[in-house]
């Protein structure tokens, strides 16, 4: 006997044989889209009922979108942070040189 319980598990035990996270997927039944916080047996699935899965494409498109912004500012932060690193050294340094050259007198 199958488990009736919420779309959503559903999608969560898919996502491994399907490798498709579930916000990428559509699940179907009777013609009409599931959302993942329905539970099946209130929806009159039962035992041997045929459901389908869809690949939400555009929910796909838009979640890796948004994973490449992510990097990007990720990325852009880092080189920032290594910047600003290396400014603070060469600061260093130059209050170091202007301290040496400041205790000689130009004549």
């Amino acid at each position: 006997m199958w488990f009736f319980g919420v779309a959503g598990e559903l999608k969560k035990m898919l996502t491994e044989p399907t490798g498709l996270h579930v916000q990428d997927q559509k699940l179907i039944y009777k013609n009409k889209e599931k959302d993942s916080k329905s539970y099946l047996d209130v929806e009159r699935v039962k035992d041997g009922s045929k459901l389908v899965l869809l690949v939400d494409i555009e929910n796909r498109e838009r979640r890796i979108l948004e994973k490449l912004k992510i990097r990007k500012k990720e990325k852009t932060s880092k080189s920032l942070t290594e910047i600003k690193l290396e400014v603070d050294k060469l600061s260093k340094k130059v209050l170091g040189f202007t301290n040496y050259v400041g205790n000689f007198t130009v004549v």
